[in-house]
């Protein structure tokens, strides 16, 4: 084995070490935070104002997959994935966006710390929106041109 080793074929495939010049400029070191879904809304979307003015809506999207257990048996795994979206361009969403119309999403992870009313801290992991586009109304078969709300 010692022979295959000292190979010129896989001397030059060996794994080089990190080299910090890989992210010399500060666009190069940004790391990614972005999450597309395409989802069923589970009810529909709500609109809360604060008193400065601003609003948020509120919604959850439920996405599914699909495996085979150990059994050979097709198994749905559903995950249901909290929606917040900010902003001028979101009024349109609760009128819209109802219960079982398919959206896509695109937006970041995001984490909030609070402490609840019994002093308990709490974290809060929700999707903040970025982009949000209606394709399809509930119960229908057909996509939709779709209205698009975009954070700017």
């Amino acid at each position: 084995m010692t022979h295959l080793l000292r190979s010129s074929a896989l001397k030059s495939a060996a794994v080089r070490p990190f080299s910090s010049r890989l992210f010399s400029s500060t666009a190069q070191r940004s790391l990614v935070n972005q999450i597309t879904l395409v989802g069923h809304v589970g009810a529909d979307a709500e609109s809360h104002e604060f008193t400065n003015g601003n609003s948020v809506v509120n919604f959850n999207l439920a996405t599914t997959s699909h495996h085979r257990n150990k059994d050979n048996d097709m198994v749905e795994t559903v995950q249901w994935h909290r929606i917040r979206s900010y902003g001028a361009n979101v009024a349109w969403l609760p009128e819209k966006i109802k219960k079982g119309a398919l959206v896509y999403v695109r937006g970041s992870l995001r984490y909030d710390s609070f402490t609840d009313k019994d002093g308990n801290e709490r974290t809060a992991t929700y999707i903040k929106s970025e982009q949000v586009k209606k394709l399809r109304d509930p119960g229908t078969k057909q996509y939709e041109a779709g209205e698009a709300a975009s954070e700017d």
